[in-house]
């Protein structure tokens, strides 16, 4: 799958004949990630922007660079998206969530604080990538294509690693709360965002305990 989605974003890449500050200046406007913007601001060639482009593209999800071929309309370059993207669909909707086990899904952030995770109650034979994408979706609503799946583990249960722009720390805490409910229907038994535990079903259990016998 990988090699796949090498081979679909190095032949995009290579489509893109825009100069550097029109595509730069376009994915300023593209980008709500002030991370993104950040580093966008700060490269010195083409070649660098290309880079951040790349790393934002994960073997799931291509929306910044589909959002660069639809504006300079591409069509070389929306060819091979398009045919990768119809081998990923059929992957994330029909492979056992066990194949992707350990695969690195997305680019990580090497920040704990940038760093969330689900834990859930159910068999990696069970679900596939799709669900947990439909996991993200319903726990943080509009911010979900923000957060960035990177990798699936397998304990207990099976845990499920994303990175988030710092920035939406605050809001993805908040909607996830008020997505609690249904989170725990899905099999949802602990959540972290950066530092901040946002619902352990372990810890709620003690309460529970401590209040029974005190």
């Amino acid at each position: 799958m990988r090699t796949k989605w090498a081979i679909a974003i190095d032949s995009a890449i290579k489509a893109i004949a825009v100069e550097e500050q029109e595509l730069k200046g376009f994915l300023l406007i593209l980008t709500s990630n002030p991370d993104v913007k950040e580093k966008l601001n700060t490269c010195q060639s083409k070649a660098e922007i290309m880079q951040i482009i790349i790393d934002e593209c994960s073997l799931v999800d291509l929306t910044f660079l589909e959002g660069i071929i639809e504006r300079f309309n591409i069509e070389e370059a929306k060819k091979h998206i398009n045919e990768y993207k119809e081998i990923k669909n059929d992957f994330c909707e029909k492979i056992p969530l066990r194949s992707w086990l350990n695969e690195t899904i997305g680019c990580p952030s090497s920040l704990q604080c940038e760093t969330l995770q689900f834990s859930v109650d159910k068999s990696v034979d069970e679900g596939t990538l799709k669900d947990v994408q439909d996991l993200t979706k319903i726990a943080f609503e509009s911010n979900s294509p923000y957060v960035r799946v990177v990798v699936v583990k397998e304990g207990n249960s099976f845990i499920i690693t994303c990175s988030f722009p710092l920035a939406l720390s605050e809001s993805l805490i908040a909607t996830a709360l008020k997505n609690l409910e249904q989170l725990k229907k899905e099999g949802l038994i602990k959540l972290t965002i950066g530092y901040s535990t946002v619902y352990s079903q372990d810890e709620v259990a003690y309460e529970i305990i401590d209040l029974i016998l005190f």
